[in-house]
């Protein structure tokens, strides 16, 4: 309806509000620019006022008594999610609730000294806001990204073990991801076989260090995961990673967000 009042007011004005949806929808068909959620914020304004024209020109329409009515069913849902939000704060977030702090505090309450902490490769960010904010107790350490050493997803989930393994020794040791954010960082689709749907790292990370550590302790709690691995005797160290001659393209060498 806001579309249709402002088109009808000044087509020009149309064609201003539109340009940046259409640049954005071009330049994510030429897979330049993700068209997903936060990335999108800056559109918000430009759907904010056509909801507002439209709102306006449907009130202007009823009797004055009535004219309320359509400003509060618009407000109404917002007002309601960030109520409840408030009120009940777990529930903040929705969907895109990431667990790293449930997961972080569970590791923290079991840890005992001597035990080695090892993060998925790209979750250093959130541990250290987690260290700071919650004085966690052990000093993580961050895996490797393997995936320009390793030819496709089994043969990844074989580095990341060696990885672990190499890291934790003999000793006891916390294995830590988050399924939701395995690619934050990237540039999504490379390499294609990382980007494999229905695929929960954490858990075939686990079965595999398993198959060298016993295991002792779990949590999976929506994305996150935290696994206790026991002490094992000292045994031959894995073998290093070797990088392949082709390595990742230049994007790839950038930091992390």
């Amino acid at each position: 309806m806001g579309l249709v009042v402002v088109f009808r007011r000044d087509k020009k004005l149309v064609l201003v509000l539109l340009l940046p949806l259409l640049l954005t929808l071009l330049a994510s068909g030429l897979q330049k620019y993700p068209f997903y959620e936060r990335l999108l914020v800056f559109l918000a304004p430009i759907l904010i006022l056509l909801v507002a024209w439209g709102a306006q020109r449907m009130a202007a329409a009823l009797a004055p008594r009535w004219r309320l009515l359509l400003p509060v069913l618009v407000l109404a849902p917002p007002l309601f999610t960030s109520g409840r939000q408030v009120a009940e704060p777990g529930r903040f977030g929705g969907y895109k609730k990431s667990y790293f702090k449930e997961g972080l505090l569970f590791v923290n309450r079991r840890w005992q000294p001597g035990d080695v902490v090892y993060l998925y490769w790209n979750h250093e960010s959130p541990y250290r806001y987690y260290k700071e904010a919650y004085g966690l107790k052990y000093t993580a350490v961050p895996g490797r990204d393997v995936r320009w050493v390793s030819r496709d997803l089994p043969d990844y989930i074989r580095n990341v073990t060696t990885d672990f393994l190499a890291v934790a020794g003999g000793q006891r040791a916390w294995f830590v991801c988050n399924d939701l954010v395995t690619g934050i960082g990237d540039i999504e689709t490379a390499p294609a076989w990382y980007y494999v749907e229905d695929i929960r790292f954490g858990d075939e990370i686990r079965r595999s260090i398993a198959r060298h550590k016993p295991q002792r302790l779990l949590l999976r709690q929506q994305w996150a995961d935290a696994y206790l691995f026991a002490k094992t005797p000292a045994g031959r160290a894995p073998e290093p990673l070797k990088r392949r001659a082709t390595g990742p393209p230049a994007w790839a060498a950038r930091g992390k967000d």
